[in-house]
């Protein structure tokens, strides 16, 4: 499973490099969520917080429960962490939802500023998709590691 997960993500950075090298910011933007999700899906089930998510939990849901978990154990550090990725969602929904979406008879945003909008976000994400990932992986082992100690 393992092999199979690290070949899985392998092949999201290697498309996530060639998607921002070709300037196709969405593609970056969308493969990044899915990185994001699938770390912060695996530590909330890895610490089983109730009701545990699934594969069909939105983005939202699994960084509120983040965030829920991190205030229960006074995370400082996984809150403001949970917090930069929640601000990084809104972002990422103007960039997937923003390009020729609008208000019934109002323009779209400028063409051009909005792609430098969505270069923003897949830059950031990349930023960010690295730090849960850090962030997951020590969790895990700390948590494992209290798990493990006799009562």
């Amino acid at each position: 499973m393992n092999e199979e997960k690290y070949s899985s993500y392998r092949e999201a950075w290697t498309r996530i490099g060639r998607a921002l090298d070709s300037d196709f910011p969405f593609e970056a933007v969308t493969i990044l969520e899915s990185m994001i999700s699938d770390r912060l899906l695996s530590f909330l089930v890895g610490v089983g917080v109730s009701p545990q998510p699934t594969l069909r939990s939105s983005f939202f849901q699994l960084i509120q429960s983040w965030k829920e978990v991190m205030r229960e154990r006074e995370d400082i550090e996984g809150l403001e962490l949970a917090t930069k990725v929640d601000d990084w969602r809104r972002a990422r929904n103007a960039v997937v939802h923003g390009l020729v979406k609008s208000e019934p008879g109002t323009p779209t945003a400028r063409v051009g500023p909005f792609i430098d909008e969505a270069r923003e976000a897949a830059e950031e994400g990349k930023r960010l998709a690295r730090a849960v990932d850090n962030w997951h992986k020590r969790q895990l082992r700390q948590f494992r590691r209290e798990a493990s100690k006799p009562e």
